[in-house]
């Protein structure tokens, strides 16, 4: 072998060496580490022993506490230990007789001690309840059990305190100070007392108090204070109570210093500090004000207590209840009471319908009306929600459920349910597409003192209307009474162009601005009615209608009038209309009438094209300028009126009908008629069926029963008369 060779043999087994001599340096050092890492002082097994006294400590406090808690219900409710003293030692002793529990209690240096499988806590014997934990019985260190002030000369720049510690033998202390915001001074050592000296009046400080044994700081505790404070001796607060929305408190101490207080009214500045005597009452708080009481001997405060007034009682409801409802309304009315910040003075009550969470409106007496429901011929049901609030905010709720409002009037039976189907209309409801009936005569009692008011009304400015059907069945509506001389007035003040009124008899008397026995302002239809009222009309007055509206076209139909008419300031009148334009037909006039000018038996005035006037005649006189049997005047736009197949009977201006053919008083356009002629009255009386059919058609029959004084009557006249 070479000596190059051996040469590297060599190296290779030198390395060879190292490698193994580092590797053996490397698992010791990890042994090392595992060691100290399992048994260091922060190692596993240390960190496992203290974990598990942590745990065995929680253990005791949590039995121990549950002991306790019982002990504090037995206190509380039995009389099974009537000493204060010995109740715990005795209670314990049963309670640990019962459970085997090993738990003691024992007093050291004054302070009460209760101890548990050898855990040791401090114990308030007067509620009773644990303290702090004290260690083991193997195991108690010393600690720092009090810091007390101790009274000095100069309570504004001296602070002397007085540590209290156990198990302390031979200890010293180290204290330090730091004023609030700053760090803490250097330690100065020495005995349990010690004076701080050059400090500030009013600051905050924080003392640190270091309990050291053997050199080492086994206990440390913190006290806060402020210099030229005064203790605040038990100052206390008494009870809230109200009166009239203002607040009392009283407020007392144990000590013979003088009382302050002040109000902090809410969102305001401090006040100034007021006198009060001790258990003296502050009163007159507002709700929501800060109060703050301290005590004061002519230089030193104490530190304030303080106590914000809130009224949290929500108001008293005393009353919630429907007091009415109509067809399409509930009135309510609420009462309510509130002994603490009182009643809310606006937005006092709030009303809601069902479940809405928008209120429908709020009151601040209590009363309030739901307008303007669902209207039905059958009853609705609501639930009404109210709620009440106080000043401070507090709220009250009361339900009312399966309030119901009334079905519309659909059939009337008494002189109530007229005056009832009259103010829904007026309020709104118009009955469009409904039939109302009228059960039997109605006797309306009019008088200067109770006078009828319109279904629907007409003036220049609003309009409210009658859309349904109106069966009178024959029966009359008898004492109506209006004086009201500014006014449009009739039975129905307004219909609407779907309205119909049938079968109905008007009697009594009826004056106004503008005046008719069923309706005075016709947009629809009226039908086989009688008026035997006496109308009077300052502008207008109509037997039956005052004014038809030409642009709805409406229709008089079947109708007669027996009251008298009369218009004189205005003066238009008609015996069955006095002005407008449609339909006429099958209607008489029996009433006299008379007006200053455009008077008509039938039709006072028509200035527009439309109208059509057949099988009608008058048997009334008519006095009055431009005065006609059948119709008073024709204006110039009536070119296409006509007037056919009517015949008048009446004296006109003091000219009978024998010598007179007078059936238009003036007719200013084109306007044409036709067989329409005067004929005396004992000459119509003796007309035939015949001859009445011919000249006024097939809706007229002879009076063969002198239902009407022998004149020829409507057919279903004499079908009511059957």
């Amino acid at each position: 072998m070479t000596s190059e060779k051996i040469i590297k043999m060599r190296q290779t087994k030198g390395i060879t060496l190292l490698a193994l001599v580092i590797t053996i340096v490397i698992l010791i050092i990890l042994a090392l580490v595992a060691i100290s890492f399992a048994f260091g002082e922060n190692g596993v097994v240390k960190y496992a022993d203290k974990a598990k006294l942590e745990a065995e400590i929680d253990s005791a406090r949590e039995r121990l506490s549950l002991v306790l808690g019982s002990a504090y219900t037995e206190k509380k409710t039995s009389t099974k230990y009537e000493s204060e003293e010995d109740f715990l030692d005795n209670y314990l002793d049963d309670y640990i007789k019962q459970r085997e529990t090993e738990a003691s209690i024992f007093n050291e240096d004054g302070v009460d001690y209760i101890s548990l499988n050898g855990y040791i806590f401090e114990l308030d014997r007067s509620v009773p309840q644990l303290g702090d934990y004290d260690g083991t019985e193997e195991n108690r260190p010393p600690k720092i059990r009090n810091i007390d002030r101790v009274e000095t000369d100069n309570p504004y720049s001296e602070l002397s305190i007085e540590v209290t510690a156990a198990r302390a033998k031979g200890a010293t202390f180290k204290y330090s100070i730091k004023k609030e915001g700053e760090e803490y001074s250097s330690p100065v050592e020495g005995e349990n007392t010690y004076l701080f000296t050059n400090l500030e009046s009013k600051v905050k400080y924080t003392i640190k108090v270091e309990l050291v044994m053997s050199g080492e700081i086994v206990d440390t505790k913190e006290e806060t204070v402020i210099l030229g404070l005064l203790e605040s001796g038990n100052l206390e607060f008494g009870e809230v109570t109200w009166n009239s929305g203002k607040a009392s408190i009283t407020v007392s101490t144990t000590t013979n210093k003088q009382i302050q207080y002040m109000i902090v009214p809410e969102g305001s500045g401090l006040t100034n500090w007021i006198d009060i005597s001790n258990n003296g009452s502050i009163s007159n708080i507002p709700n929501g004000a800060l109060v703050s009481a301290r005590l004061w001997d002519g230089k030193n405060a104490s530190e304030e207590i303080s106590r914000t007034i809130v009224d949290k009682t929500a108001p008293i409801i005393t009353k919630c209840e429907v007091i009415e409802t109509t067809y399409n309304s509930i009135a309510v009315q609420v009462e309510a009471e509130d002994n603490e910040s009182g009643i809310a003075s606006a937005d006092t009550y709030k009303f809601y319908l069902n479940d809405e969470i928008e209120e429908k409106g709020t009151s601040t007496d209590g009363r309030y009306k739901f307008d303007g429901l669902n209207t039905s011929e059958t009853e609705t049901s609501y639930k009404v929600r109210v709620e009440v609030y106080d000043n401070a905010g507090n709220k009250s709720e009361k339900i009312i459920e399966n309030v119901n409002t009334k079905a519309v009037i659909m059939k009337i039976q008494t002189k109530e349910d007229m005056e009832e189907f009259r103010d829904i209309v007026n309020s709104g409801y118009t009955y469009e597409g409904k039939t109302v009936e009228l059960m039997n005569d109605i006797d309306l009692q009019g008088d200067e003192g109770n006078q009828w008011i319109p279904v629907g009304t007409y003036s220049r400015d609003y309009e409210i209307k009658f859309n349904g059907i109106f069966k009178g069945n024959g029966n009359t509506i008898k004492n109506i009474y209006i004086n009201q001389p500014e006014d449009y007035v009739a039975l129905f003040g307004n219909i609407d162009v779907n309205a119909e009124i049938k079968n109905l008899v008007v009697d009594g008397q009826i004056k106004g601005k503008g005046a008719a026995g069923v309706v005075f302002r016709l947009n629809g239809k009226v039908i086989n009615c009688i008026n035997k009222a006496t109308i009077s009309g300052d502008d207008a007055a109509g037997g039956i209608v005052a004014s038809m509206n030409s642009s709805s076209l409406p229709t008089t139909l079947g109708c007669a009038n027996f009251g008298s008419i009369s218009s004189w300031e205005g003066g238009t009148a008609g015996g069955i209309v006095s002005g407008g334009a449609g339909t006429v037909k099958n209607c008489y006039n029996m009433g006299n009438v008379e007006g200053r000018y455009n008077i008509g038996g039938i039709l006072g005035l028509n200035i527009t094209e439309k109208l059509e006037l057949s099988n009608c005649y008058n048997v009334g006189s008519v006095s009055g300028s431009n005065g006609g049997g059948i119709v008073g005047v024709l204006g110039r736009e009536c070119s296409n009126s006509k007037i056919i197949n009517s015949l008048n009977s009446g004296i006109v201006n003091g000219i009978s009908p024998e010598s007179s053919s007078n059936i238009i008083g003036s007719c200013e356009g084109n306007s044409s008629y036709s067989n329409c002629f005067s004929i005396s009255q004992n000459n119509f009386k003796s007309y035939s069926n015949e001859e009445i059919g011919d000249t006024l058609g097939s809706e007229f029959l002879k009076d063969v029963n002198n239902i009407n004084d022998g004149y020829p009557i409507l057919k279903w006249q004499l079908e009511n008369q059957e």
